[in-house]
């Protein structure tokens, strides 16, 4: 087990050289929530169900309320995630690299998981212009508009987030990426300050806009109700990779604060929304454990990596699969669900398998699928850049790295 080294007066953990099996599993226990949110909660709490059914025959399920109602906060533990790993990936990348790399990362999945989606939609009896609507609004993510599925909404919010960074490499200010995840995060900390002070300080207009952000969709593409989450993954790679500082202690702290009146607020949204009283204590206590353990999983990988063995492919596999299984678990678990439960399968039954259909066809499209669509995609980036005029010579060379910060 790697254990931390120490610069100077703080301590830093060695980053891993290859896979950190633990963020493997956070990402797939991330997704396992959201899903069983979906086919076991809102399948009969959505005000606009999205099963397209009588949701009279999910009335079984409604005991699992307390303990699946506020499994969204898998996404803002998703968001976290992608600010580390997106830091992870970046450093020292050109931006050309960068660009490559997402779109071989979130298109092949996205395509894949779109074009199977759009047939259980027509089955589920949706017209077929919606379903082309979707289609169309899911391939180009779109913001503000219906896809193939509700869990899509995080795609525009991820890709602005995607470009941010895309900016400062092809400016070759990666180097400001601490600079940059403190602006994010702080503006992300005001609004939802504000938002919050609003009801025992007359702050008028300011109440007034950080009602807006922190409540409607624009808000959300300008990162102003993320961004916190975003800046709190970036800051735990600063930390993992470069160690502790003083500001780096105090802007953690406080941009995790902030992403607990940011859940808090989504339960009290939640709760109004689908008429069913969530706990925010629930949805806090699993977004903190969820920041404990990257950093854990880094400090431990090493012995994690000798304690699972031969589990280690299992790791990479819920790893890869995460991201189909977040973009499929809707519309085939749900067509699935209600099948079964027309056909006489007890409905918890009927959720498991569900759940395991669900998890089956993301592993088959990892495995299988995507690398097939990420080779074709691969051979169309590489011809594209070939033909890119000299101009663009620039944003193929890596980009400056972050320095080791001195207090």
């Amino acid at each position: 087990m790697r254990m931390p080294v120490v610069l100077g007066r703080y301590t830093h953990l060695r980053m891993p050289a290859g896979q950190v099996y633990g963020l493997d599993f956070l990402r797939f226990f991330a997704a396992l929530i959201v899903m069983v949110y979906h086919l076991g909660f809102l399948c009969w709490a959505s005000p606009h169900n999205f099963f397209h059914t009588d949701i009279r025959i999910f009335t079984p399920l409604h005991g699992l309320a307390p303990v699946i109602d506020t499994g969204w906060v898998g996404v803002q533990i998703f968001f976290v995630i992608s600010g580390f790993v997106i830091a992870y990936t970046s450093h020292g990348a050109s931006p050309l690299q960068f660009f490559s790399r997402r779109i071989l990362r979130l298109g092949p999945a996205l395509w894949i998981c779109a074009s199977l989606t759009a047939p259980m939609l027509l089955l589920a009896g949706e017209g077929s212009v919606s379903v082309l609507g979707k289609y169309a609004a899911s391939m180009l993510v779109l913001p503000s508009v219906q896809k193939m599925a509700s869990s899509y909404w995080t795609l525009p919010i991820e890709t602005v987030f995607y470009g941010l960074i895309f900016l400062l490499l092809c400016y070759d200010r990666f180097r400001n990426i601490e600079a940059a995840s403190l602006v994010l995060g702080a503006v992300s900390t005001v609004v939802w300050a504000v938002y919050w002070l609003r009801y025992v300080l007359p702050l008028g207009a300011a109440g007034r806009l950080a009602a807006m952000l922190g409540d409607q969709g624009w808000g959300q593409l300008l990162l102003a109700q993320h961004g916190i989450f975003f800046a709190v993954g970036l800051i735990i790679w600063l930390v993992s990779r470069y160690g502790w500082t003083r500001r780096r202690l105090v802007s953690l702290s406080v941009f995790v604060a902030a992403g607990v009146l940011q859940i808090i607020a989504e339960t009290g949204k939640s709760s109004a929304w689908t008429g069913v009283a969530e706990n925010s204590l629930v949805p806090v206590a699993v977004w903190l454990a969820a920041i404990a353990a990257i950093p854990a999983s880094i400090a431990f990988n090493e012995g994690l990596g000798s304690w699972l063995g031969p589990g280690r492919r299992l790791a990479r596999m819920s790893g890869l699969a995460t991201y189909p299984l977040y973009l499929i678990h809707e519309p085939i678990g749900g067509f699935v669900l209600t099948r079964l439960i027309y056909a006489g399968c007890p409905a918890m039954l009927a959720l498991i398998c569900a759940s395991l259909v669900c998890v089956a066809v993301a592993t088959l499209i990892a495995v299988w699928l995507e690398p097939v669509v990420q080779g074709w995609t691969r051979q169309v980036l590489a011809a594209t850049d070939r033909r890119l005029p000299i101009a663009f010579d620039r944003y193929r060379d890596p980009t400056a790295v972050v320095p080791v910060a001195a207090e």
